[in-house]
């Protein structure tokens, strides 16, 4: 994100998930480049821009269908059915208008506050191709047909383009026939690896100072290598790259305070620091006894255990306290903080997660 961005603000949009974005307005500062509509540079158009970043997209102005206060009895008569409602659709792909060649190096790897993507255009189909990060790997999740406009339609009303500052690339999700658009993602420059990732992979944290009140519950955290980018690991969907053996940070500048992930020896055990959290790893959960009083360590650390099989956990526990049953796959499957305490089913391999203050007891019964 350029410099005066909102990073909470600037998320990714795809397929129907209409997120909070930043207007974009303005004109099109000087000296940085906006894609045409062909590779000559006819028919520049109005840039666009946060914070001075020059987007490129679908046309503006009238010819996009944006509105202004002369737009409101426009949309009435719409509304009434008066005149024919306008698509704000892009057209779509040419046979004989392929791809640009100008748009390959937007080609490659994007990092932002809602996870990682790889994007790969298709000059034989016309399409881009658009796979997200999981778990280890980057997994095709759409195609989307090329437009005229330089940009990639997911749906009438959502487009994908691309944009250049500073020599940095960015990915764009455009609102059709609006001035709302979102920068959403900035491209990373994969780096020849220093550090092993070996000690971060394949790892699931547990989390150790969640309090009884916290709405936002994490439970769980899962690090692995990225196969396609050596020394980058996945945390919990963040792509971070290692700065030591023991060490991974965003590459994303504006981020960088806040999601460090540092690895430290708690009593002869690993744990993990990642924002404001603490997790251990769990293969030292000790495996749960439906007959034992767990209580809480006078440094206030949750406790955890995994339940070696099947099993009906039924706890008595104090006030200001609150039990989570996270399934082996990470999904919080009961909480007490909104169900309330009760007996519940979990499932063999599950972790349970007791927390209250220091000296607080946790009865199974």
């Amino acid at each position: 994100m350029p410099p005066g961005g909102d990073r909470y603000r600037s998320q990714e949009v795809v397929g129907a998930d209409h997120r909070r974005g930043a207007s974009i307005h303005g004109r099109l500062p000087a000296g940085v480049e906006d894609v045409g509509q062909d590779e000559e540079g006819r028919g520049r158009r109005e840039g666009l821009h946060l914070d001075r970043v020059p987007l490129q997209g679908p046309d503006r102005g009238r010819r996009a269908g944006v509105r202004g206060a002369d737009g409101v009895g426009e949309r009435l008569l719409e509304e009434r059915g008066i005149v024919k409602t306008k698509s704000t659709m892009p057209s779509l792909p040419l046979a004989n208008v392929p791809i640009l060649k100008t748009l390959q190096k937007y080609a490659g790897y994007y990092s932002g506050s809602s996870g990682a993507v790889k994007i790969q255009f298709d000059q034989a189909t016309n399409t881009m191709k658009y796979s997200k990060l999981q778990n280890a790997e980057f997994v095709e999740s759409t195609t989307l047909p090329y437009n005229i406009n330089s940009v990639f339609a997911i749906d009438p009303t959502i487009s994908i383009g691309f944009a250049e500052y500073n020599s940095e690339n960015y990915l764009v999700t455009y609102f059709n026939g609006t001035p709302n658009n979102i920068v959403t993602m900035k491209m990373i420059a994969p780096q020849q690896p220093l550090y092993s990732t070996t000690k971060f992979n394949g790892v699931l944290w547990l989390q150790r100072n969640l309090s009884y009140y916290d709405l936002m519950c994490a439970g769980e955290l899962k690090t692995v290598a990225v196969k396609d980018l050596p020394g980058y690991i996945n945390a919990g969907g963040a792509l971070c790259r290692l700065t030591s053996e023991t060490s991974a940070n965003s590459d994303l500048p504006y981020s960088r305070d806040t999601t460090e992930l540092s690895l430290f020896d708690n009593n002869g055990k690993p744990w993990l620091k990642y924002y404001a959290f603490l997790y251990s790893d769990s293969i030292h959960t000790d495996t749960l006894n439906l007959s034992e009083k767990i209580t809480i360590g006078a440094d206030g650390y949750n406790e955890w255990r995994v339940t070696g099989s099947d099993c009906i956990v039924n706890c008595q526990a104090p006030d200001k306290s609150r039990v989570i049953v996270a399934t082996a796959t990470g999904d919080i499957a009961y909480d007490s903080l909104f169900a309330g305490l009760k007996p519940v089913f979990v499932a063999k391999g599950s972790y349970i997660s007791f927390i209250g203050a220091p000296g607080a007891q946790f009865t199974l019964k």
